[in-house]
């Protein structure tokens, strides 16, 4: 009913932040004939989402932090909030940590009782937050016109002083896979870094993505996929190109005939 924003797949169901209208939940146990949508409003407007044992963590706009029961999926249980200073844009979830891309920066919230989710503990950056990944004891924040941020995390309650990495343009989110990170640039296409050292990481790598603007990427095997800017104003195409030599990536390849008004968020679970 609202505007999907980001998903997340959990078992038979896929979490979508749908913006005004909250967290939609949607049987997919069978992926060609979805389900009709469950719906949780929240207080904010829902941007992500992340998936962790019985709850959905939902990165609510000025409301910060919304953490929902889907112990049964079909029914969810109220909203829990914890407030962060600026606009909660990304969740994801590592250990007893939620961490989120905030307007401000990096914010880390202990969630070990989800029912009672600790203070914000904030690391500011350089530029906006965005799309946040994990990676042992890194994040790695996309954070607009500065880049890449990478923060250590070893003491979530003290987190590093941000090392940036400058990419092309004002990227809005990061994938982690092994030692590479892949961010999209809105300005260009997909950058691909060594994190290896995350002390020092490598120079990025560019791939062009048809000189479109590049937003989404989510990396499943051997290969990366992604969504840019069509032809239209807003229309958006997706794409997908082979990393099986990260520093020396295939080209991207066009999948035609997929576009969309807009495309916000990307997952791959099975074969879909």
């Amino acid at each position: 009913d609202g505007s999907a924003q980001g998903v997340a797949i959990n078992g038979n169901y896929a979490y979508v932040a749908d913006n005004a209208t909250g967290l939609a939940i949607i049987d997919i146990s069978d992926p060609t004939n979805p389900g009709t949508p469950a719906y949780k409003d929240t207080n904010g407007f829902a941007q992500g989402v992340a998936i962790s044992g019985n709850y959905a963590y939902v990165a609510d706009g000025s409301s910060g932090l919304a953490i929902i029961d889907i112990s049964n999926p079909m029914s969810p249980g109220s909203p829990v909030y914890r407030a962060t200073k600026g606009s909660a844009q990304s969740v994801t979830i590592s250990g007893n940590y939620a961490y989120l891309g905030d307007s401000g920066g990096l914010a880390i919230i202990d969630i070990s009782d989800p029912t009672n989710p600790g203070t914000p503990v904030y690391r500011d950056t350089n530029g906006s937050a965005y799309g946040v990944a994990v990676s042992g004891n890194y994040a790695y924040v996309a954070n607009g016109s500065s880049g890449l941020a990478i923060i250590a995390i070893s003491d979530p309650s003290n987190p590093g002083v941000p090392l940036y990495i400058d990419i092309n343009g004002s990227p809005r989110e990061v994938a982690i896979s092994g030692n590479y990170a892949y961010v999209p640039s809105n300005m260009s296409g997909l950058f691909i870094i060594d994190i290896s050292d995350p002390t020092n990481p490598g120079a990025p790598v560019f791939v062009d993505t048809f000189r479109r603007a590049a937003e989404e990427v989510t990396i499943n095997g051997n290969y990366a996929y992604g969504t840019v800017r069509g032809d239209g104003i807003n229309n958006w195409d997706k794409y997908f190109m082979d990393i099986s030599d990260p520093l020396n990536p295939g080209d991207a390849v066009l999948i035609t005939g997929t576009t969309w008004e807009q495309l916000t968020g990307l997952t791959i679970s099975g074969n879909y």
